[in-house]
């Protein structure tokens, strides 16, 4: 009985806005390549470990997607990898400058 679904807790706003997210998440892996490729020599991973940031970047021809994360209580900036990055997601994470800034638990998603 735990495990089945509850569908009215959809309607209230925290199950609501996770699910957004999701289908957000879902939306930009089916329109990207770089994302939906599951081809691992296509794939670089750069941890901060002293920061808490891990930094994905994929590519999948020409096209590639950059998915940072901090694990961190505090904000983090690190050095993005170079390119002509766009947002994918609003996170309230931000490429400025050839860095990459994220608040406290967040992540981003960028492609070229």
């Amino acid at each position: 009985q735990r495990s089945k679904l509850d569908w009215s807790s959809v309607e209230r706003e925290e199950h609501a806005s996770l699910r957004r997210l999701y289908k957000a998440l879902l939306a930009v892996r089916r329109e990207h390549p770089a994302l939906r490729s599951l081809d691992l020599d296509s794939l670089e991973a750069i941890a901060d470990d002293a920061k808490n940031v891990l930094l994905v970047r994929r590519w999948s021809g020409s096209q590639q997607a950059l998915v940072a994360f901090n694990f961190s209580d505090e904000s983090q900036s690190v050095d993005a990898p170079s390119g002509a990055w766009r947002e994918l997601l609003e996170t309230n994470a931000k490429i400025d400058g050839g860095r990459v800034t994220l608040p406290p638990h967040s992540f981003g998603v960028w492609s070229n």
